[in-house]
């Protein structure tokens, strides 16, 4: 599962779980950010251990977020 939204609310998600799991030694991040290039969208994965209400959650990213972007 994939959760997309606004860059801040990927960010906000990106520390909860970083900061939940405590990460530390070479695992600094849960994940990367991955912009959407057509629009000013992102979406990052979901962790199955954290949720949250401000992201849509999707099952897959459709073709086109398949463009030149790569994860942030």
């Amino acid at each position: 599962m994939i959760y997309i939204g606004s860059l801040q609310n990927c960010q906000n998600y990106l520390e909860e779980v970083n900061s939940g799991e405590n990460y530390q030694d070479t695992t600094t991040n849960w994940a990367e950010i991955r912009k959407k290039p057509s629009a000013n969208i992102y979406a990052i994965p979901k962790h199955e251990e954290y949720s949250t209400e401000e992201l849509e959650e999707v099952a897959k990213l459709g073709t086109d977020w398949e463009e030149e972007e790569s994860w942030l």
